[in-house]
């Protein structure tokens, strides 16, 4: 009796590790695609009337880098594209804007009146992994541990189902 009661017990334990070394990556990856569906898609970079060029385009190279997927807008029109930079002279600054056609264009900042960035939604990914190295290091000591001693040993000898 004794010997049954042993091995249901020490089954009971490898069910739960191997629940928990599955389950701590499936977590990651549901609480970091949750993290990403809360985030917006796009953040906005607004700019009032009374800023100058000048700061408009330093505010601009200091959040967006180039090679970021852009929503530019102005008081006419709405363009997609990658920001490639700030070009031309104090007087007459603009985007550079790469847009699908190959085709660059560049869009004077005075009539820039917001910025969409693109934000990164990589939270499921992220999650995943460190879930899986959780999982990882779960199982490493689950091991270490049977090293030591026989997670079943003799407990089977003279034991009928």
């Amino acid at each position: 009796m004794r010997n049954r009661i042993r091995v249901l017990r020490k089954l009971l334990v490898i069910g739960t590790l191997v629940g928990l070394i599955q389950g701590c990556s499936m977590i990651g990856t549901i609480a970091g695609a949750e993290i990403d569906r809360k985030k917006p898609v796009y953040e906005a970079v607004e700019f009032s009337d009374t800023v100058s060029m000048e700061q408009k385009s330093r505010m601009i190279t200091a959040t967006v880098k180039p090679g970021k997927e852009i929503i530019a807008i102005t008081r006419d029109r709405t363009i997609w594209g990658k920001y490639n930079g700030v070009t031309g002279n104090e007087d007459d600054l603009g985007l550079e804007i790469s847009q699908l056609s190959d085709s660059t264009i560049a869009l004077p900042v005075k009539n820039v009146s917001e910025i969409q960035i693109k934000n990164k939604r990589n939270g499921a990914v992220t999650g995943f992994i460190v879930g899986a190295v959780i999982d990882a290091a779960v199982l490493v000591i689950v091991m270490k541990a049977s090293q030591k001693e026989p997670l079943f040993g003799d407990v089977w000898e003279g034991v009928s189902f």
